[in-house]
């Protein structure tokens, strides 16, 4: 499909001839290995596209970053506000990694805010019933999680849980009272 830039052909008469296009073959050896930015913006400096650019790259890593670090699969929304809701919370999740990141950082530690987040997940809470109670037990943490708590200022799992599961939170919006 690409050829055509490298070659010249012909086809005919039962047989196939090609010519290499040098001035086309020694332009791609010089590039080889380089990018190359176009733009239309006649103001900036050259330094200032490349940064452009770069950023454009950081950007893109981090929405991908994002979507395995908020585990959603896609989600096609209708509405307006739902749209606006959907990127509110991807934004809030990409500042609540580079949050992570930099206190993970900062603690001098060698770990990615994704396998920390991974190592978090696996604290766990065993639920009770007895009667219509709910005893909610937390598992205790190993040494190396109760490091990391410290680290996001945790110093200590409650070995306890309250219950809540009396309490109901309605998010649906309240129906006027005539």
């Amino acid at each position: 499909k690409h050829g055509k830039r490298y070659f010249n052909y012909e086809v005919g008469k039962g047989k196939c001839e090609f010519h290499r296009k040098k001035e086309s073959i020694e332009y791609e050896e010089k590039i080889d290995g380089k990018f190359m930015i176009k733009t239309t913006e006649k103001t900036l400096s050259l330094k200032e596209i490349v940064m452009g650019y770069k950023d454009l790259m950081n950007i893109e890593k981090m929405f991908r970053d994002l979507k395995d670090f908020i585990e959603v699969a896609p989600v096609y929304h209708q509405l307006n506000r739902r749209v606006k809701a959907h990127i509110f919370v991807c934004v809030l999740a990409l500042l609540v990694q580079k949050y992570m990141d930099k206190i993970i950082a900062d603690a001098k530690i060698k770990i990615s805010s994704q396998k920390a987040l991974s190592k978090l997940k696996t604290i766990k809470v065993v639920i009770n019933q007895v009667g219509k109670l709910n005893l909610k037990y937390v598992i205790t943490p190993t040494q190396e999680l109760n490091r990391l708590l410290r680290v996001f200022s945790i110093q200590k799992l409650p070995k306890m849980l309250p219950d809540v599961s009396k309490e109901t939170v309605s998010l649906a919006p309240q129906k006027a009272q005539k």
